[in-house]
């Protein structure tokens, strides 16, 4: 027998979710305009639009669907222009956290602070697989900045920073046959985003904040017990401090304990609820796809959505199927088109520039603003069921 794919191998453990710390749905590309310099250094404006996202989401997928390579999210840029300007070189000692995947057109909301009034603005979205050793670290950097080839509109992998962005989504965008142009502010893309020399990690005032947290957290829920460092700096720093009492810490009391199991159990209850939504989008995706033309009314496909949820998602392909036997007789009504997933064409050169999309994209963008968190596909469908024939 042969040795295993490693490809192969690896794509398998990205199905097993168990053994990564995931996060869905992270916003990490919008609608932008930038002018910069072509490799010959002749100036040119980088410009993506809102047409322009259902193609780097699909392009982005592309990579993982054909030669299984999905993006990478690292602690800085991968690459960086040469000293002597001649071409990019790699960038050593980068670190990588784990993985991303799963691209698609959503929105993501702004709240202005003192009106309270929320902005919703479309993006690419994308699902994080943090490996858990290093999860915590990627936690503390809140700004991400992706590696995009605008000539070919694929994101190629995210680089998650601390420093501060100079876009609202912190966005460098990258090219291997082009040059770097970089949106963020006031750093290099070639510097760790990571203290250095000896420059403390956290303030004091940062440090007094975080043992508030902990505190208030150990005396109302009970937690915090093993906060990350904690029993490191208690054996290496083993004398009482001043004023400490010799007794041992109080136990949590009966009502503490409720109060974190409580909490727990409303999250459970949360996530769950989240997950059979879910399920339904996905079911009400499948029949939105596999059964478009043929003219099912609302009852039927309620119908429809209800039997696929019920089974499992591996059994759902073969009953849509049986669906569509049953529904053969129907006639496709007439100017009803295919869902949005087909090619969509581009200009003359290779540069992805103005497209024409189809006529239900504009639709389903308002749709998307007026609900907020609507995916891309789901807001299609919608549009595709309430069109009038």
């Amino acid at each position: 027998m042969g040795p295993s794919d490693p490809t192969l191998t690896f794509l398998d453990r990205l199905r097993d979710e168990s053994q990564w710390v995931i996060r869905r749905g992270v916003p990490i590309f919008e609608p932008h305009e930038r002018d910069a310099r072509d490799k010959d250094g002749k100036p040119i404006t980088i410009r993506v639009t809102e047409r322009d996202l259902p193609r780097i989401a699909r392009e982005s997928n592309r990579l993982e669907a054909e030669n299984g390579v999905v993006g990478v999210l690292t602690d800085r840029h991968t690459i960086r222009p040469r000293a002597d300007g001649a071409g990019f070189e790699p960038v050593p000692d980068v670190k990588v956290y784990g993985v991303q995947r799963n691209y698609r057109v959503g929105t993501y909301g702004v709240r202005d602070p003192k009106t309270g009034r929320v902005t919703v603005k479309p993006a690419v979205l994308a699902d994080w697989y943090f490996l858990p050793d290093v999860s915590a670290e990627a936690a503390r950097r809140p700004h991400r900045s992706v590696e995009y080839q605008h000539g070919t509109g694929q994101i190629r992998g995210t680089a998650v920073m601390v420093n501060a962005p100079f876009l609202d989504m912190g966005m460098v965008a990258l090219s291997s046959d082009q040059p770097i142009y970089c949106y963020q502010m006031g750093a290099s893309v070639d510097q760790p985003n990571k203290p250095t020399g000896d420059q403390p990690q956290f303030t004091d005032e940062e440090k007094s904040l975080f043992e508030k947290c902990r505190t208030y957290m150990r005396a109302t829920y009970g937690l915090g017990e093993e906060w990350p460092g904690a029993k490191k700096e208690e054996s290496a720093n083993p004398e009482k401090k001043t004023g400490e009492s010799d007794d041992k810490k109080a136990p949590i009391t009966p009502m503490q304990k409720n109060g974190g199991v409580e909490v727990y159990a409303a999250l459970q209850a949360r996530v769950a609820g989240l997950e059979q939504e879910r399920d339904i989008e996905r079911c009400q995706l499948l029949v939105a796809e596999g059964l478009v033309g043929y003219s099912l009314n609302a009852d039927e496909k309620k119908k429809a959505i209800s039997s696929l949820a019920k089974l499992p998602a591996a059994d759902r392909s073969e009953r849509v199927e049986e669906l569509k036997a049953i529904y053969a007789a129907r006639k496709v009504p007439a100017g009803m088109i295919e869902i949005y997933g087909g090619k969509v064409e581009g200009g003359d050169d290779a540069t992805p520039g103005p497209m024409s999309a189809p006529w239900y994209h504009e639709p389903a963008m308002a749709y998307m603003r007026e609900e907020p968190g609507t995916m891309y596909e789901k807001a299609v469908a919608h549009i595709l069921a309430t069109h009038k024939k």
